[in-house]
């Protein structure tokens, strides 16, 4: 990803669009930072703000009205009509906010979605996993533009739990195919790491892969990292000392790349009958769009995602706006 400077947009990305969809958050300033850089030049046909529900501390309940408030002034700016459409909904409710948009893209007279602009920075795992299913197999647009707000710090190099345990298992299924059921499904996984070790080590658990690729970040901290290895460590330490692992490390913003070095090992996977390969998403959501995609490429493979629903989250999950990043995803087969 490179970072997203609007003054020098000579390829003229962010001057106007058909959707533009943003989420408010209570990580106030990163659920913010990109729509402000966009609203100096970008105008859209259809502008979205996602407002997801949900029990909060006080705290974030206040952060995230005080997002709703500046992304609804901002986006009023990049929104032609000077009226962005605010969706309630919950934060796994993905059929709710899909039917929603497409609604208002139709009551807009936008019958053909040829460029979308997505800023990823503030969305729930699920709602991202399937609006990129939605975009990668039913919009297929000529331009897609993902942008992303990395922020400061997280709230776990405080010794802040980011998430509260106590998870409920929820698996969605992605892409999923009919088969005979006397073939039991194998599973593997992929695991995009970050500082929620214990979540991502339920989500494993539940669904016992028979084979795991860990994809790691790096971020250019080395107490972000260091961080990373340690809430992790119980699966580091088995992929260090049993079979069946493979580990891969990309840079939080490596989006492309990450992309691009998953492919072998799904088509690898594609040749295995009856194979589900399972995303396990708690890591930078650069990293899960890019897995998302890879998987969705591999079109032989079902695909479902294993997510862990915990009690509730840290009021201060991250804090600050560091930079803000964005990239052009190619989406296949556009005809």
């Amino acid at each position: 990803m490179q970072l997203l400077d609007v003054s020098h947009d000579s390829s003229d990305l962010f001057r106007e669009c058909d959707l533009y969809v943003a989420a408010a958050s209570f990580e106030y300033e990163r659920s913010i930072a990109a729509s402000t850089m966009l609203a100096k030049r970008m105008r859209s046909k259809c502008a979205i703000i996602l407002a997801f529900t949900g029990k909060n501390t006080e705290v974030a309940q206040e952060n995230k009205y005080k997002s709703r408030t500046v992304l609804f002034e901002q986006i009023s700016l990049i929104d032609i009509f000077g009226s962005p459409r605010v969706i309630l909904v919950g934060r796994y409710d993905y059929v709710s906010t899909l039917r929603e948009i497409q609604g208002e893209l139709e009551s807009r007279g936008v019958s053909e979605c040829t460029s979308v602009v997505l800023d990823i920075s503030c969305f729930t795992a699920v709602q991202l996993v399937f609006m990129i299913r939605w975009i990668h197999t039913v919009v297929r647009p000529k331009k897609c533009v993902v942008t992303y707000c990395r922020p400061r710090e997280y709230g776990s190099e405080h010794s802040r739990a980011l998430s509260r345990p106590g998870y409920q298992i929820l698996p969605l299924p992605i892409r999923v195919r009919p088969r005979s059921a006397i073939n039991e499904v194998r599973r593997v996984a992929v695991m995009v790491m970050g500082h929620e070790g214990i979540r991502s080590l339920t989500a494993w658990r539940a669904i016992d892969p028979m084979n795991t690729v860990l994809i790691f970040p790096t971020s250019g901290s080395s107490k972000f990292d260091k961080i990373c290895d340690r809430r992790n460590s119980y699966l580091v330490g088995l992929s260090q000392n049993s079979g069946g692992f493979s580990t891969k490390i990309a840079s939080t913003v490596e989006l492309a790349k990450t992309r691009e070095m998953l492919g072998p090992v799904l088509a690898t996977w594609s040749a295995i009958p009856d194979i589900r390969v399972s995303l396990i998403p708690f890591g930078p959501k650069p990293l899960i769009v890019a897995a998302t995609l890879a998987i969705l490429d591999a079109e032989s493979v079902d695909f479902e995602l294993a997510y862990a629903i915990p009690n509730g989250y840290s009021g201060q999950y991250s804090i600050g706006a560091e930079a803000v990043y964005f990239e052009q995803i190619v989406i296949p087969n556009v005809i």
